[in-house]
């Protein structure tokens, strides 16, 4: 790993290290007594992964993260003209792994100039970006230190309840954050504290927000930049076309007395980053069927997971109730046998439901490999590679979605790669349609 400039000073409570913490940086707005705590001035040539996530959802992409010249550089891009949606449009974006609270925010950044098609922002929330998304069942405060987008820059707060789909409990008014020109860098600051928030541009206060209480919640530091709805129809750019990239010079964070957020949101389980079932257990624990028979079985020495039927057929990895059961990035594998000439099995990703998936098959009647899409209940081959299947063989599917990009190998050799923006995230499984088969070794990984 490049370094990059990333430094965690400690967290005051957890560590103690009062009088090493770093002095005050050259440049930096923080106001007088406040102590160094997290730091990264971008200088080298790759991310620090060790301090940050990039973000995962439909709006962003990773290939539009870049570290260089001193800078993080967030591009904006068009990827596809399908359509003037946000599928069509990604951004980027990070978030720090560890979490703070009160104290004071602050970054040099260089905005695009406010009339564009994408939001920048510079703000905080209790999750870390990754999916699957934890459902924390908290009450959180997001702090905007700015976001620049529908014509204004300004900075304020949100108040939320995790839940399933984030429930938004207060919105303050907003703060003014200057006018970006798309040329000049600025620092924008946030002091937060127990009753007030004054935000802060080039060190000169802005204006400040007053309340009783919003929660002290674990936040973690983002910087990202997403398609803005609204400001998409009547675009014509072809797709690869940038619309200018935010670049940020460094980020800090500051606490006046250590204070660390008072609890740390628990974090996702393995099983929903890094997965691996043999089924020599006797039990397909945490798996959803749908469809024929399942059933772990002995297959020669060994148990794989076994389903008998007819019709379409599903076998869902089913995460826990408490966590969102989705994912965006992720390789899937899995060894595939079939018991007959018909019909066909393999791996199914990015399942929302019975209408729209992707699924990449097994086809012994074709002597084939297929890579189809099921979009609205549609359904469209993306890749075809032609190749012997033969009933009672086992094959070793591998399937990679990454952002956009979608790929596929057969027994450690890559057979096929295409580029789709349809569906962005979902479930993960095996699927068979008029086919007895069986599965094993199955693997996912996400990052």
């Amino acid at each position: 790993m490049a370094c990059v400039g990333a430094v965690l000073v400690g967290t005051l409570a957890a560590t103690g290290p009062t009088a090493a913490h770093a002095e005050v940086p050259l440049r930096s707005t923080a106001p007088p007594g406040y102590q160094l705590v997290f730091s990264d001035d971008f200088n080298g040539t790759a991310l620090d992964t060790g301090a940050w996530r990039t973000r995962q959802s439909s709006w962003v992409s990773d290939d539009n993260v870049k570290v260089s010249g001193g800078n993080l550089r967030i591009d904006q891009r068009r990827v596809s003209t399908a359509n003037t949606e946000t599928s069509s449009f990604r951004g980027g974006g990070i978030a720090t792994k560890k979490r703070y609270g009160y104290g004071y925010y602050e970054a040099r950044v260089k905005l695009p100039e406010n009339d564009g098609p994408f939001h920048q922002s510079f703000w905080t929330q209790i999750w870390d970006g990754q999916y699957a998304k934890p459902d924390y069942n908290a009450a959180f405060t997001e702090i905007d230190i700015v976001e620049s987008f529908k014509g204004g820059t300004h900075g304020g707060y949100l108040t939320w309840q995790s839940d399933e789909e984030d429930i938004k409990q207060s919105t303050s008014e907003r703060r003014p954050m200057g006018t970006p020109d798309g040329a000049s860098y600025h620092t924008y600051g946030a002091l937060y504290e127990p009753h007030k928030m004054t935000f802060f541009l080039d060190g000169t206060e802005t204006g400040s927000l007053a309340y009783t209480s919003i929660p002290n919640s674990p936040m973690t530091i983002w910087l990202s930049t997403i398609p803005q709805v609204g400001k998409l129809d009547g675009l014509t750019d072809p797709a690869g076309h940038s619309y200018g990239t935010m670049d940020v010079d460094w980020v800090r964070y500051y606490a006046g007395d250590g204070t660390v957020p008072p609890t740390v949101p628990a974090s996702l389980p393995a099983s929903l980053t890094s997965y691996r079932n043999t089924f020599e257990s006797g039990t397909a624990a945490n798996w959803a069927p749908s469809g024929g028979t399942w059933s772990v079985v002995a297959d020669g020495a060994d148990r794989a997971y076994r389903n008998t039927g007819s019709g379409d057929v599903y076998s869902l990895y089913n995460a826990t109730a408490t966590h969102f059961p989705r994912w965006r990035d992720t390789t899937l594998s899995a060894t595939v046998s079939l018991a007959s000439a018909g019909g066909g099995a393999g791996i199914v990703g990015r399942y929302t439901d019975a209408d729209n998936y992707y699924y990449l098959r097994l086809i012994p009647e074709t002597n084939a490999v297929t890579l189809v899409r099921k979009a609205g209940g549609s359904v469209t081959t993306l890749a075809r590679h032609s190749t012997a299947i033969t009933p009672g063989t086992t094959y070793r599917l591998s399937f990679e979605l990454n952002d956009t990009r979608l790929t596929a190998k057969l027994n450690g050799t890559q057979i096929m790669r295409v580029t789709d923006s349809t569906l962005t995230y979902g479930k993960w499984g095996v699927k068979g349609y008029n086919q007895s088969f069986t599965v094993d070794d199955v693997a996912m990984t996400s990052p």
